[in-house]
């Protein structure tokens, strides 16, 4: 499992997946997915602070 990482490189993950700092993420996917998606979930495999995700969500809420 350890050597799937070296096997994806950047691009490949870039076009799977929105690799970006909290406050750029919104715009992003904006960015790619205006018009597209109507709806998205997020996932993080990790324990995170429900606070870090709120600009996010107001940024996608406030696009919509």
């Amino acid at each position: 499992m350890g050597e799937d990482g070296e096997l994806i490189d950047d691009d490949v993950l870039s076009a799977f997946a929105v690799v970006a700092e909290p406050d750029a993420i919104g715009p992003e996917l904006i960015r790619r997915y205006a018009g597209v998606v109507d709806r998205c979930s997020f996932y993080a495999p990790y324990r995170s602070d429900p606070e870090r995700w709120a600009a996010v969500i107001a940024t996608l809420q406030a696009a919509g």
